[in-house]
């Protein structure tokens, strides 16, 4: 699907200095600045060479694809996945994830393998996982990824893409590559951006408005910036035409005339979701004393998602005619509410040392329910609405950083030292939905050439989670490493050597 933008309604930028922050800032101011940006980060393992950066060092064997804010606006996409996918050859992202719950959330694949085999951070720091696990049909089926989706896209800086595998550095949830998204810092600038869109077909509609502005906090680089997006997306249909019998044949063996009446244009399953996102987000540091400070970034998501389900002719054993005797389409809602909070202080020489203690929750709730579908097992009793039942998933981690370079009259340059420790407990939560929407009542079929035989327990297209599935699960993980980066020439050849050591425990 082609995507056009109807018109830019408003787009102006804020800057308290006069400068013209996003409209004419020169293309080598832009490049000077993001040679001089160096992030560390911190996954499973965390490595102190700046692997993330975006001057990445040469002795490093992984290619680094560095996108700023203005090329990501620049693709005219409001969704970061969706901007980074045209901006980042390596990244792909199907408008649709598949069926069902697949369809709930546009996905992020990193070299064409699972989009829960892509570490994401903020940061630096790691993103917690998303409660929607793919178990229906489509590009990603089992996974259970990371949605960047609901970051604003205007509290973005730019977004640090590994583009080779990267478990060695950063573990095993790195086997794609990791990507780090980097939130805005400058105070004194801000953006406000209002776009309606839409697709060749004429449907698709979609109205966004976003902006942010960073406040300075005290007098000694102190910042906090404020993000905020809203976006309101119409469903699109690709789904093509249904040109299967749909009632029951008449005694005489032809075919019942209600079938030219509804016509084949029944089917919606396949394009985009209807869906209302409500997203904020909040980056700042504060300067205790002229070597610590304290830091903290928080996002809130709120999403509705309406997604249809193939369309059940009437003449399908799952329907019960009496309540839709022209057969029903089934549709998927799932209401969504995700946060993070990522607190921590740190420092410079401390006896020589580099420091950062951290502190990260994350967690996400999707409540899943379905209407106009029935349960065929309950017969005339039956429910048309549903719920199905709430996944949760959050991330609870602690860790420490460190960090010093140590003079050597051996090696070219300064011996680099990094070491740390993290502990996560993840949790994974499963609660059980309506008794129609998973149970059996015991109802034949009441007509059809099927009358008297079992009909399909629970919803019909959607079942919601029985009581043997529900359940809290969790794990606890403890890692530590010690990272050594050795300068063998003045010219920049090196060798960095690290030892990570993870102990899960489930």
């Amino acid at each position: 699907m082609i995507k056009k933008n109807l018109a830019l309604g408003v787009l102006a930028s804020l800057d308290l200095t006069g400068s013209a922050y996003a409209a004419t800032t020169s293309t080598t101011t832009q490049t000077k600045a993001a040679e001089a940006e160096s992030v560390l980060v911190s996954g499973s393992v965390t490595t102190g060479i700046g692997a993330l950066s975006n001057n990445t060092r040469r002795h490093s064997t992984t290619h680094v694809e560095v996108v700023s804010a203005k090329e990501l606006m620049a693709t005219g996409q409001t969704n970061v996945i969706a901007a980074l996918a045209q901006m980042a050859p390596a990244i792909n992202s199907p408008p649709a994830g598949g069926i069902g719950s697949n369809n709930v959330a546009r996905l992020m694949i990193l070299r064409n393998l699972g989009p829960d085999e892509t570490l994401v951070l903020v940061n630096g720091k790691r993103r917690h996982l998303g409660a929607n696990f793919n178990f229906n049909t489509g590009p990603a089926t089992g996974s259970q990824p990371t949605d960047i989706s609901l970051i604003p896209i205007s509290a973005i800086d730019h977004v640090e893409i590994i583009m080779d595998g990267a478990t060695a550095l950063y573990g095993q949830e790195a086997i794609g590559g990791a990507v780090n998204i980097v939130l805005k810092s400058t105070p004194g600038k801000g953006s406000v951006n209002l776009q309606d869109s839409g697709y060749y077909a004429g449907d698709g509609v979609g109205i966004d408005g976003y902006g942010d502005y960073n406040f300075a906090l005290g007098h000694h680089g102190g910042f906090l910036d404020l993000a905020t997006q809203i976006t309101h997306q119409q469903p699109t249909n690709r789904s093509g035409l249904n040109t299967s019998q749909k009632y029951f044949s008449l005694p005489d063996g032809s075919l019942d005339p209600r079938e030219q009446k509804i016509g084949n244009d029944v089917n919606r399953i396949q394009g985009l979701s209807r869906s209302l996102s409500e997203l904020f987000s909040a980056n700042g540091s504060l300067p205790v004393t002229d070597k610590i400070s304290l830091y903290n970034t928080t996002t809130y998501s709120h999403r509705d998602v309406d997604a249809p389900g193939f369309f059940r002719t009437a003449n399908n054993d799952a329907n019960v005619r009496a309540i839709f005797p022209n057969g029903f389409s089934p549709h998927l809602t799932t209401e969504e509410n995700d946060f993070q909070v990522n607190g921590g202080i740190r420092g410079r020489d401390l006896y020589g040392w580099n420091w950062d203690a951290y502190v990260l929750y994350g967690r996400d709730q999707l409540r899943y329910g379905a209407y106009d579908t029935i349960s065929p097992t309950y017969g005339l009793n039956s429910q048309t609405k549903f719920y199905n039942g709430t996944n949760i998933a959050s991330d609870l981690t602690a860790g420490f950083k460190m960090s010093r370079d140590i003079p050597s009259s051996i090696l070219a340059k300064p011996l680099g030292v990094e070491l740390g420790g993290e502990y996560r407990h993840d949790t994974f939560q499963m609660t059980q939905g309506d008794t129609q929407s998973w149970g059996d009542g015991g109802v034949a079929i009441l007509d059809g050439p099927n009358a008297g035989k079992a009909a399909a327990p629970g919803a019909s297209a959607y079942s919601g989670t029985p009581p043997s599935a529900a359940g809290n699960h969790y794990r606890d993980i403890f890692d530590g490493h010690v990272n050594l980066d050795l300068w063998a020439t003045k010219n920049g050849n090196g060798l960095w050597v690290g030892t990570p050591q993870t102990i899960q425990t489930p």
